[in-house]
């Protein structure tokens, strides 16, 4: 699950980096850029649910 839930963000950034920095480049970056942490600590946030979910 965690390699199908980090392909997603993965394949999402090329098509967001394009159409963001054909506006504003900088822009782009700085959205790419935070949209990363977020991501990880959802990762973190299942799998601390996974395990209530089991037990």
């Amino acid at each position: 699950m965690l390699n199908a839930l980090e392909i997603l963000p993965t394949s999402m950034e090329p098509t967001k980096k394009e159409a963001p920095i054909k506006e504003d480049p900088e822009r782009a970056a700085d959205q790419l850029d935070p949209p990363k942490p977020p991501q990880k600590q959802k990762l973190e946030e299942v799998m601390a649910h996974i395990p209530s979910l089991k037990s």
